[in-house]
């Protein structure tokens, strides 16, 4: 009768003591799995965070290059306001030169005028006082000839004035076009220094899209290839049984049957 007793109150004990360590191990497996679940999350609110401030950065560089490509149009236009000023001030050149070239065409005109009236009126003396003696002739021809002579001298200093004339302005008009030319260049190296730091940018937003394409990579390998969840710690892989893994790399985890 006692060691029938003794058996079954060992047997109830052994019941008693499976179901408490069933218990205790449901328990920790619970634990262990809200645990990892904690730890994914905080890796998936890390990974949250770092893609807002990616795209803080790419929204700086979007604002800072839309800024450069502002500058460089006011800079255009700037240099097109110059040209056009430039271009306003070589025609009221041209149109002084043919202003100036005008008046001494009248000059001429008037002087050419004045040397056939001081003929005209020598001639006319001449035939006037025919019977009047050799000297009063010749005086008169001294006179016709020293007005010619002035009137001649004064054309020939107009001449020599309208030719230096042209030449300024055939060197402003050099330098006109030298200044063209430079503002030419200068909007060419503008264009191709905005292009390049366009492809700077555009290569720096595809190397952080391809930093980012790989943490997404490292987080879907953290996916178990058993369907379950890989386990990141030693103490969490000796808890929750079948998977094991150890610490090296996430990718390497397995499913051991």
């Amino acid at each position: 009768m006692h060691s029938h007793r003794g058996g079954r109150a060992l047997g109830v004990y052994m019941q008693v003591r499976l179901s408490v360590s069933f218990f205790v191990g449901a328990l920790r497996r619970g634990d262990h799995r809200e645990t990892a679940n904690n730890h994914k999350q905080q890796q998936q609110q890390q990974h949250q965070q770092q893609q807002q401030q990616q795209q803080q950065q790419q929204q700086q560089q979007q604002q800072q290059q839309q800024q450069q490509q502002q500058q460089q149009k006011d800079e255009l236009k700037q240099q097109q306001q110059q040209q056009q000023h430039q271009q306003q001030q070589q025609q009221q050149q041209q149109q002084q030169q043919r202003q100036q070239e005008q008046q001494q065409q009248q000059q001429q005109q008037q002087q050419q005028q004045q040397l056939v009236e001081a003929a005209a009126a020598a001639a006319a003396a001449t035939a006037a006082t025919a019977a009047a003696p050799k000297a009063a002739a010749a005086a008169q021809d001294t006179a016709a000839a020293a007005a010619a002579a002035a009137a001649r001298r004064s054309s020939s200093r107009q001449r020599q004035d309208l030719q230096q004339q042209q030449q300024e302005l055939l060197l402003q008009r050099q330098e006109l076009l030298q200044q063209r030319e430079v503002l030419q260049q200068q909007a060419v190296y503008a264009q191709l220094a905005c292009q390049l730091q366009q492809q700077q940018q555009q290569q720096q937003q595809d190397k952080q899209q391809q930093q980012q394409q790989r943490q997404q990579q490292q987080q879907q390998q953290q996916v178990a290839v058993g369907g379950g969840r890989c386990v990141e710690t030693e103490e969490v892989a000796a808890a929750a049984q079948p998977l094991r893994c150890g610490r090296v790399l996430l990718q390497d985890c397995s499913h051991t049957q």
